[in-house]
């Protein structure tokens, strides 16, 4: 909605309220709203209709009446309109008086209305500024005084707040006015001293009279302009201030107002400041005071330089409360937080003649101010020795904790601790911010110190901030990484606030990079042409002049108790402030300052012993220096160690930071300190003493040189470095590590006199501080230096006293520090600068002395074994940098370079071996320190061959022997015969002393990697230019890398490193055309190694070769499974890559030294189980699994060995023993009895007889009855694991061992016996019964691999020798049974609860398969029925017949859903079929064998009619379908020739009887088919039976379908017609006494029921049957109608015996018509046709 709607919705709503009551304002309502609607007809816009109505002096009148009318309800509409009219500008410039009229008018209604006018006026002097001046100025502003009597709170504060905005608004007129000089003045004002006048505009006028009236109003006058009786004093103020800070350049270029701030603000803050004054107007005058001096210090210089002072003394304790001391401390901390501010201070009063020193007072005030409540700040001596001391270590803590949480711990201020901390000693909101308090807010006692801190960190922030950028050029300073700060980056923190300095655009583009100066930096004071020159002149003024308040304000603090940040910020500060002196080359303050700084890192009262050094570990009690190149900081593991010699007090955070900021200092200013590197040297090396003073600290290395015994004997002290954190400091020590390392790297750049002033001075203090022995024998004299001078004055009493009975060494490290220092410092600047060294003059770059200096240090046993290994490890390194720059010079001759540098290192070791043993006390130090001398010098070899290998052309023998000393030191009992000893080298004895001393395995395994990065360099790049004489020494060096037992890494990559050579030295005869083949066989070492070592390059080139592979082969016995595996992959593919190459003398050495060796390993016997606890079993069946592994291994490389070249094995006189041997290697493993092992040995017998039958090798007989004999040897073992008693087999060892045979049985193929396949069947059986599952498996529909194998050796036996069909006949239909047979399936005993038994269901649906394709294959042999195998297979087919629904559940797949049942049933159809005309016709069976056939074939019929326990389900109908579809099939096979003369009528009642019994569809007595025999005489017993009915209800049978078919069948069997044979009228008479009982009853059941049943209606089960067999009786007499013989009739003469029963249904169903119909019928037709 837009803002016209608005509007004329606020004149609708007014109209409405006053339609029947005011005439005059309905009428200018509709005025207005015609108005309204007459400019919005037409085409304009809103802005052009806005405009059009303020061009309407008529159109506010409605608003203007209703104000008028003092109504609230009109009021407040018309209050809201007359707001929207002046936001949107229609409001007629000549109605504002009204306006303002109609406003105050509604001043005295209620609240809504009053905010609703305060909150118009804003808009009003925005939009008509220009036409609200004079008189409705004033009477604007005097409606908000009018509002803000008011008593209601919301809205004085509204009042309050408008009055603050239109105050302002005022002068933002004067902005606008400035900007247009059309506009004239209008009045005089006075201004400077009141005596002169100035002509002003309308809004200067009227800003000039508001602002005078405020401060009358302020100090309690009557206003000239305002018509404002009075507002409070502390409001006055605030509007003040509110006018200064939103326009200070209006009082900078107005004079007025510059008359009004000297005339009567200035005085007012003077008396307001001297006279007591409530808190609530002190603070709003010193706010005032404040933007005065910030803004106004120019145009106020002699008012400012009074407040000044003021202010200055203000701070004294003695003449101001504590709150007013606080107020001035803020106005000074926020001065020196802008630099700018301060240089204008300067350059206003400290820079000029006779001018007072303001800054410097106010510095000095600050100064004194630090000091004045020492004890309550924890101001001591130290720095270092009264933080709250946390008792007990912990656990080190992350390496990420940041400096910040360090010192906080460190320092622990609480709030009974003396001392500052944020937390506990500032306040969260400034006081001087703390307007809304009448009284002074409570405040810590500390606050207006923490003032003073802050004021003069930020003065030195301040001045480096301005210097910085100043120093820098493109030319001397080199860009690092992105800083948010100037300054050199000291500790990781920034802060990148601070003035607005006036630097110039270059500049400031650099003021987010740190730097580092390359050369001398540039002296701010030299650039004469700068356009900051006297701003530079004001700041090096300022340090000149205050640097000493200021440094004893600094010092004051560094001894005080800080907590983290401050002291953090109090430091950095620090650094801040020495930095810029020594930019300005202010040598006195910047020598000053670092003393000071050194003081605080390293207080001479730790060495005075004034603090006490608790027994505790500390995060230095390491084994390496602090400040080195290395990172050489644990994280708290050290152990607990304590000293009652201890000399040296304790070191805190705070010290450490100091010492880097002293670094830090020394990086940023290193060029230009000259004399002054001594105080930073020996800081740093007295803060090493300190931080490592035990007995460990020479330990900079992993290598242990030193024991306690030792350290006792020299007198060593022993310092903890005290955490007081209880935590982990690691990451301040690594930052001053970090802090060294950037200090020596920057030496880089700087130019030769700066970098021999530094190299001069650590060379001296290092020869006097190690007390090195001279020439003469003598020791240096002690030097003395400025620092030294300065630490004696403090501590030298305490030295003598303390240090009476210690040595020269002693003294030296209290003075100078650790004795390790200058040489690693040393070491490391030549490093840094090797090609200044290198390529200068050797004289003048101290090259010679160096080497000459390290070289006799490391050689002199007299020194501490750790000075000698920090000798050796400075010196090789500077022996490869040689090589290397040497290399890069043509002219060098790199040649002799290599050569002298590889005898040195030779020499370097040797020299320690020919030494002999040390002496009994210091032998494990020296022997340990000698360790890793030896340790650097194969480091150092390993570099070279790395850099210079290629080109080196001598000095190979050198490279094995240097090389090999590892083992000659260490090895010596295991050393090869082949092995080269240099002479005279005197080999330690293995005395049980020299044992016990000997270095410690991690020791010797860090020599044997540094030795074995050498080898790796020459195997894969070198070995080309290796001479033939070094191969044997190679070789040894491959085999003893590979058995040491230190490092499992490096003994697996050597076995990788065999496949290296042994590539390269079949390469080698390749490329020379040699043959392979060796030129005689041979069959043993001593051979083979002689030959190796003879000038026939052929010979000696295999013969290495082969003992390649023979060293190779004796690392398989390895008790290392890694290793020994290892080994044999790569022996094994060697072989595969090389065999085909190899003759057959090659071949014999390999098969009878190399192979016969590999055949001799074995995993060792295992230990009973009842031996061993539970641990030690976890741990032999670990080594089990590893051994097994490994024989895995081994097995599959014989058996691709043998695969692969068993033509040229073949081809070997002695083919018939190789043969044997490698069956009785694998007839050993078996006897081992391990399941893992038993399984790799028959797949490895797999894939040789495989590669037998793929070559056509023809294997001796033999050899195959030997293969035979093996694996028809293991079926006691099988029998064994099935019994479960000790057995070892398993599902894959059974399943491997059943593979095995088909490739054994393809070589005995032609001449296997039938024996042989039974007890090889009988075998697969016992395999088959293995009582366990694979886990996680089934075998329900698919086979498991066990099965799977025996099934597929079945089928692939042979049926062509004789008996052979009628075992697999048998042997399928047996394992067709498995799954059913309870007998065998219940004895199967698993090992574990969770292992699963077969199931054999898939076995079975498998074998009834394989059953029937074998009988169709062998339906013709007469062996099968005459030898009782196909009644056996009948029989066991009848099994599932009979158990049905008792048969595992199955369905069958891909949809056929066929049970076992069923199954079983298909195929025993099928062979009945076959089987049948068979045995009729053959006239070799006897009648038993013919009988014992039908027997299974009658058991198997009435199998398929007969059900057991059948369940009620929804596969019921279909299983009782699918019988009576079998039924009929059988039904139809069996019964032409079920009466033939052989059969007994045993057999033939059985079938009828089968059929008896299933014909009935409810329940009967059971007594009824348990006795089927002599029907005649049970029929009669039921015509003399008297009729006794039941009413109960009958219980239906489920297979009712069967029963009629069952029923039918007997009907059938009955019929006779004249064409039946004999054999057919048997059945029929043996049938006829069956039916005739049947039938008899369900007649008699049916009569008697009736006789009891009343009216109760015939059950329909029982009606149905009845109706069936009436049915079937009138079938019958029709059927003997046709047939009207006296034959036929006396056939069916016995049916009269049912006319009684007939009868009597008779008279029983009178009631039911259909069964009466159909029992009449039956009597008359019987009646008729057999009667007859």
């Amino acid at each position: 909605m837009g803002t016209v709607s608005l509007i004329n919705s606020d004149l609708t709503t007014l109209l409405g309220e006053t339609k029947r009551r005011n005439a005059d304002l309905r009428q200018a309502c509709e005025k207005s709203l015609f108005e309204i609607k007459a400019l919005t007809s037409s085409s304009k816009s809103e802005q052009e209709v806005l405009h059009e109505l303020s061009q309407s002096s008529s159109f506010p009148q409605p608003f203007l009446l209703a104000c008028s009318t003092k109504n609230g309800k009109y009021c407040s509409i018309a209050v809201q309109g007359l707001q929207k009219v002046i936001a949107s500008h229609s409001l007629s410039k000549s109605r504002l008086s009204d306006v303002l009229d109609s406003f105050q008018d509604a001043t005295h209604l209620g609240v809504e209305i009053q905010l609703k006018i305060l909150q118009s006026l804003p808009p009003l002097i925005e939009k008509y500024g220009e036409d609200i001046g004079d008189e409705l100025l004033s009477r604007t502003i005097q409606l908000c005084a009018i509002l803000q009597s008011s008593k209601i709170a919301v809205v004085v504060n509204t009042a309050a707040a408008t009055l603050q905005q239109l105050s302002i608004a005022v002068f933002d007129g004067i902005v606008m006015e400035d900007g247009n000089s059309s506009i004239e003045t209008i009045a005089k004002v006075p201004i400077e001293d009141g005596k002169s006048q100035i002509s002003v505009k309308p809004a200067a006028y009227d800003a000039f009279r508001v602002f005078q009236d405020i401060c009358f109003l302020t100090e309690g006058n009557k206003p000239k302009f305002l018509k404002i009786a009075q507002i409070t004093e502390t409001f006055g103020l605030e509007l003040i201030e509110s006018i200064i800070s939103n326009h200070p350049t209006i009082f900078n270029s107005h004079p007025e107002q510059t008359y009004i701030l000297r005339t009567y603000v200035f005085p007012y803050i003077l008396r307001s400041l001297s006279e007591r004054k409530e808190f609530s107007i002190v603070v709003r005058v010193i706010r005032i005071l404040y933007l005065i001096l910030r803004r106004h210090l120019a145009i106020l210089p002699v008012e400012c330089e009074v407040s000044l002072t003021l202010l200055t003394h203000m701070l004294d304790a003695d003449s101001m409360p504590y709150w007013k001391r606080v107020l001035a401390m803020e106005v000074f901390q926020g001065i020196f937080a802008e630099f700018a501010l301060v240089r204008k201070i300067y350059g206003e009063y400290d820079s000029k003649e006779g001018r007072y020193n303001v800054l410097r007072s106010v510095i000095t005030a600050i100064n004194k101010l630090s000091g004045e409540r020492s004890s309550a700040m924890g101001l001591r001596r130290s720095s270092t020795g009264f933080f709250p001391q946390m008792h007990g270590n912990s656990d080190s803590t992350s390496d990420n904790s940041t400096v910040s949480s360090l010192l906080n711990g460190a320092v622990g201020i609480s709030s009974d601790t003396p001392g500052l901390s944020i937390q506990n000693s500032s306040i969260r909101v400034l006081c001087i911010d703390q307007l809304d308090k009448t009284e002074p807010p409570a405040m810590p006692e500390l606050y207006l110190y923490y003032l003073t801190l802050t004021c003069i960190n930020s003065l030195a922030d301040g001045i480096t901030r301005f210097l910085l950028p100043l120093s820098l050029s493109d030319s001397n300073s080199v860009k690092k990484k992105p800083s948010r700060q100037l300054t050199l980056k000291d500790d990781g923190s920034g802060n990148d606030s601070g003035s607005q300095d006036n630097v110039p655009e270059q500049i400031v583009k650099t003021k987010r990079r740190a730097f580092r100066y390359k050369g001398v930096p540039i002296n701010p004071l030299a650039l004469e042409s700068h356009p900051l020159k006297s701003e530079i002149e004001f700041t090096a003024g300022i340090i000149q002049n205050c640097w000493p308040p200021l440094l004893a304000a600094f010092s004051t603090f560094l001894y005080s108790n800080l907590d983290s940040d401050l002291f953090h910020n109090l430091v950095r500060s620090f650094q801040k402030f020495t930095q810029s002196a020594g930019l300005l080359e202010l040598v006195t303050p910047r020598d000053a300052l670092l003393t000071t700084l050194a003081k605080v890192a390293v207080p001479s009262q730790l060495f005075s012993g004034q603090q006490a050094s608790p027994e505790r570990s500390g995060i230095f009690n390491n084994t390496m220096g602090l400040l080195s190149m290395d990172t050489l900081v644990s994280s708290g593991t050290s152990k607990d160690y304590s000293s009652t010699e201890s000399t040296y007090g304790m070191l805190h955070v705070r010290n450490l930071l100091c010492l880097r900021a002293l670094l830090n200092l020394a990086i940023a200013l290193g060029p230009t300190l000259k004399e002054s590197w001594s105080i930073i040297i020996e800081t740093l090396q007295q803060a090493d003493l300190i931080l490592h003073s035990n007995g460990r600290r020479y330990n900079r290395t992993s290598v242990s040189v030193s024991s306690p015994k030792s350290d006792a004997a020299q007198g060593q002290a022993a310092t903890t470095v005290v955490d007081t954190t209880g935590g982990n400091i690691t990451s301040e020590v690594a930052a001053v590590d970090n802090a060294v390392r950037k200090l020596l790297d920057c030496t880089r750049d700087f130019p030769d006199s700066s970098f021999l002033d530094l190299i001069t001075a650590f060379c001296k203090t290092s020869s006097l501080t190690i007390n090195l022995p001279q020439n003469d024998g003598s020791s240096a004299s002690q030097p003395v230096s400025p620092i030294s001078v300065r630490s004696r004055e403090d501590y030298d009493s305490d030295i003598n006293n303390s240090l009476s009975s210690k040595n020269s060494i002693s003294i030296n490290r209290v003075l100078y520090g650790d004795p390790l220092f200058c040489l690693i410092k040393l070491g490391e600047l030549a490093d840094l600068n090797i090609s200044r060294l290198v390529f200068s003059d050797p004289s003048s770059s101290g090259w010679e002395v160096l080497v000459h200096y390290f070289t006799q240090v490391q050689a002199s046993r007299n020194l501490s074994p750790s000075i000698r290994m920090r000798a050796a490890e400075v010196l090789n390194p500077i022996i490869y940098s040689a090589v290397v720059d040497a290399q890069s010079d043509s002219n060098t001759g790199i040649g002799e370079i290599q050569n002298r540098c590889l005898k040195a290192l030779e020499e370097e070791m040797y020299s320690i071996i020919r030494q002999g043993e040390p002496d009994t006390n210091m032998e494990l130090s020296i022997k340990s320190a000698e360790a890793e001398i030896h340790c650097t010098a194969l480091n150092t070899l390993n570099d070279i061959l790395e850099r210079s290998g290629v080109s080196l052309s001598t000095g190979w023998e050198t490279v094995f022997t240097i090389v090999t000393s590892v083992f000659v030191m260490h090895y010596r009992h295991n050393l090869l015969g082949t092995t080269k000893i240099l002479d005279g080298i005197t080999l330690f004895s293995r005395t049980k002393s020299s044992v016990q001393n000997k270095p410690t395995s991690d020791k010797v395994s860090k020599l044997i990697k540094a030795a074995f990065g050498s080898l790796q360099l020459i195997c894969n790049d070198f070995m080309s230019v290796l001479p033939k004489s070094c191969f044997l020494d190679l070789i040894d060096l491959l085999f003893y890398f590979c058995n040491q037992q230190e490092d499992l890494n490096i003994s697996l990559t050597t076995i990788t490193l065999f496949w290296t050579v042994s590539d390269f030295l079949r390469s080698k005869l390749k490329e020379n055309e040699l043959s392979s083949d060796l030129s005689r066989p041979l069959r043993s070492k001593d051979e083979l190694l002689e030959m190796a070592m003879s000038d026939n390059l052929e010979d000696s080139t295999c013969s290495l070769w082969l003992l390649l592979l023979l060293r190779l082969t004796t690392i398989c016995f390895d008790s290392r499974p890694e290793v020994r595996n290892g080994s044999i992959q790569i022996l094994f593919r060697i072989f595969d890559s090389y065999g085909h190459l190899l003759g057959a003398n090659s071949w014999s050495a390999c098969l009878w030294i190399v192979i016969s060796t590999v055949m001799e390993v074995k995993p060792p016997a295992s230990i009973p189980a009842e031996l061993l606890d539970s641990g030690l079993i976890h741990v032999q069946e670990t080594e089990r699994k590893q051994w097994s592994e490994t024989m895995a291994l081994i097995l599959s490389g014989l058996s691709r060995l043998h695969s692969t070249f068993l033509y040229a094995f073949s081809q070997q006189s002695d083919f018939t023993n190789i043969w044997s041997s490698l069956l009785e290697y694998f007839r050993a493993l078996i006897a081992l009895g391990r399941a893992e092992i038993i399984v790799s040995v028959f797949k490895s017998l797999t894939d040789i007889l495989q590669s037998v039958e793929d070559s056509k090798i023809t294997l001796p007989d033999e050899s195959i009855s030997a293969v035979w004999n093996l694996w028809v040897s293991q079926q006691e073992m099988i029998i064994t694991s099935e019994n479960n008693s000790s057995g070892v087999m398993t599902q894959e060892a059974l399943t491997a061992y059943v593979n095995s045979f088909k490739r054994l049985y393809t070589l005995m193929e032609g001449r296997i016996e039938t024996s042989q396949i039974e007890e090889t069947l009988n075998i697969l059986k016992n395999c088959l019964l293995f009582p366990e599952l694979p886990p996680y498996f089934s075998d329900i529909d698919y086979l498991t691999p066990l099965q799977s194998a025996i099934i597929e050796l079945m089928k692939g036996l042979t049926t062509f020798i004789p008996g052979s069909a009628s075992l697999l006949l048998r042997y399928y239909s047996e394992f067709s049974s498995l799954a059913y047979r309870q007998d065998i399936l219940s004895n199967l005993k698993v090992r574990s609860s969770k292992a699963k038994k077969p199931t054999y269901i898939s076995v079975s649906i498998q074998c009834f398969n394989l059953l029937l394709g074998t009988y169709d294959a062998n339906h013709s042999d007469s062996r099968i029925y005459e030898d009782g195998s196909l009644a056996f297979v009948l029989e066991m087919l009848t099994v599932p017949m009979i158990a049905k629904y008792d048969c595992p559940a199955y369905t069958g797949s891909e949809g056929s859903y066929l049970t076992l049942w069923m199954t079983a049933t298909n195929a025993f159809i099928k062979i009945v079929s076959r089987t049948i005309p068979i045995v009729e016709d053959g006239k070799a069976l006897t009648v038993e064998q013919k009988v014992l056939i039908w027997e299974q074939i009658v058991s198997g019929t009435s199998a398929v009619v007969n059900a057991n326990a059948v369940t009620s389900g929804s596969s019921l109908l279909e299983d009782e379908m699918f019988d009576i579809n079998a039924y009929k099939e059988l039904e139809a096979l069996i019964v032409p020739y079920l009466g033939d003369c052989d059969i007994p009528d045993s057999l033939i009642h059985k079938y009828i009887t089968a059929l008896f019994c299933c014909s009935f569809m409810y329940a009967v007595d059971q007594d009824v088919k348990n006795s089927p025999d002599h029907m005649n005489d049970k029929l009669m017993d039921i015509l003399s039976s008297p009729l006794y009915g039941s009413t109960e209800a009958l219980s239906p049978l489920s297979r009712q379908n069967m029963g009629y078919k069952c029923l039918e069948s007997l009907f059938n069997l009955c019929k006779v017609e004249r064409n039946y044979s004999h054999e057919r009228r048997r059945l029929s008479e043996t049938a006829l006494p069956y039916l005739l009982y049947r039938c008899a009853l369900t007649l008699h059941m049916f009569a008697a029921d009736q006789s009891v049943s009343g009216t109760i209606p015939i059950q329909r089960l029982q009606y149905r049957e009845l109706k069936y067999i009436l049915n079937y009786l009138q079938d019958m007499a029709e059927e003997l109608g046709v047939d009207d013989t006296e034959e036929s009739r006396s056939n069916y003469r016995p049916l009269l015996k049912l006319f009684p029963l007939l009868s009597k249904g008779i008279t029983a169903s009178r009631r039911e018509t259909v069964i009466l119909n159909l029992f009449q019928g039956a009597f008359e037709k019987l009646g008729k046709v057999v009667g007859a």
